[in-house]
């Protein structure tokens, strides 16, 4: 799997959860601008703070698919596993190198080639050459001459009932190319059940990849990452909707206690 792969799973959205006992576990859909679902994402999280992301396609009908991707974060260890295309690796996040014998040279070279891949990008389809930017962005992947800045949520005054919850929106500001193109919908953490318990396991699932690159000497090639800035500055709230791009990512399943496999067969 790929650096941008793994880093790209481990920043799904963090949305709405319920629980019962020790696990939390929901489902969300991502659909683009038609109303189109694109996909389908399952996170269940323990009081141990182990989290396990999974990514599924879309069939035909628009319905959640077979999965097609999963992370697994096993926060005594702080050891990751990442499973792309069958193929399933462990990466211990307290290390100072990546599986494989990755170099800084390497990365530094793969994130060359994707800054030349957003140039030609630019050049043929600007709109999609920024939802690019943005995602590469979101993931705290440094573009171009991008600088680390603080991120801020400004409460805008609007107010939804969505899926059963009071929300109020937040606007995000301080993300290079951000402004007017992410908003997040969130409830009163109260009212969203095992909001907390999935809360710290994504937040140290994050602390434990940025420290991971701290390690490696690789801390000024990577920027805020916006989804764990987001979920660090709720506060008392916590999302149940994103909109950003004209993409909507939503909560669509809360069906009770989940169970899930932190301990997956994984060379």
């Amino acid at each position: 799997m790929s650096l941008r792969t793994a880093l790209l799973l481990t920043v799904s959205t963090f949305l709405a959860v319920p629980v019962l006992a020790d696990v939390a576990k929901h489902t969300t859909v991502t659909r683009n601008q038609d109303g189109q679902a694109t996909e389908y994402t399952e996170m269940v999280a323990d009081d141990a703070g182990n989290l396990r992301i999974e990514m599924y396609d879309v069939d035909a009908a628009g319905n959640q698919g077979t999965m097609r991707d999963f992370v697994v974060f096993r926060a005594a260890e702080l050891r990751m596993l990442t499973s792309s295309g069958g193929r399933c690796e462990a990466m211990s996040l307290n290390s100072d190198e990546l599986p494989g014998g990755v170099s800084r040279d390497e990365i530094m070279a793969a994130q060359a080639e994707a800054m030349a891949a957003l140039e030609e990008m630019r050049a043929q389809n600007p709109e999609m050459a920024k939802m690019m930017e943005q995602q590469m962005q979101s993931m705290g992947l440094m573009v171009g001459d991008a600088e680390k800045q603080p991120i801020e949520l400004v409460e805008t005054g609007e107010t939804r009932e969505i899926g059963g919850y009071d929300t109020k929106a937040f606007q995000v500001t301080g993300m290079p190319g951000m402004a007017g193109d992410y908003k997040v919908w969130a409830a009163d953490l109260n009212d969203v059940a095992g909001a907390r318990t999935m809360s710290a396991a994504s937040a140290g699932m994050m602390r434990a990849t940025q420290q991971m690159m701290e390690n490696m000497g690789m801390g000024d090639m990577f920027g805020n990452n916006l989804f764990a800035e987001v979920m660090e500055k709720m506060d008392d709230y916590y999302p149940v909707l994103t909109e950003s791009n004209g993409q909507l990512t939503s909560l669509v399943s809360t069906d009770g206690q989940g169970t899930a496999d932190f301990d997956p067969p994984c060379n």
